[in-house]
């Protein structure tokens, strides 16, 4: 099984079109995700916010070879192919999103070092636009006239970092 995330620059006419029928009757796809981009403290209802030209889309495949016929040979998967995008390797899940099927907690192992991506999913509810619409603007969108809201007392007392030795072992200082 692989995973591949796209980016890509379209016609908004091709942009809808998979928003609104996403890929499906495509040999080797299991689940394909489409995500129209939006830009974070643009006005609420404008252009700007919503980049109907910009196109992200999640896929699950049986295999590398379903995803390059896909990209081959499909209209909307030669488009995504002039764009970005990158294949993932499952390795572990954490909760259930009941499109993607019964992934495994856990698939084989894996170097700790090597680098790893983290894709949360999520659905938006049409009762919750609005508040998602009004609640979305950059933490650095406040203007400096306005103070931050006071943080939060932590919950516990902070640890204080542990001392190393230039060889990497804690040192008894």
């Amino acid at each position: 099984m692989l995973h591949s995330f796209h980016l890509a620059e379209l016609p908004p006419a091709v942009s809808g079109r998979a928003l609104v029928r996403p890929p499906a009757a495509v040999p080797g796809l299991r689940h394909a995700e489409c995500l129209a981009m939006m830009r974070l403290g643009a006005p609420t209802v404008s252009l700007e916010r919503f980049q109907v030209r910009r196109l992200a889309v999640f896929a699950t495949w049986d295999d590398p070879d379903a995803l390059d016929r896909y990209l081959d040979r499909d209209p909307l998967g030669r488009r995504l192919a002039d764009g970005w995008h990158v294949r993932l390797q499952y390795l572990r899940r954490f909760g259930h999103v009941a499109a993607l099927g019964p992934l495994p907690q856990r698939a084989g192992d894996w170097d700790p070092d090597e680098p790893a991506v983290a894709v949360t999913l999520a659905r938006l509810r049409l009762p919750e636009l609005p508040a998602s619409c009004t609640g979305a603007s950059p933490s650095n969108a406040s203007s400096p006239a306005t103070p931050a809201p006071p943080s939060p007392p932590p919950r516990c007392a902070p640890r204080a970092p542990s001392r190393r030795s230039p060889s990497g072992a804690p040192s008894a200082t």
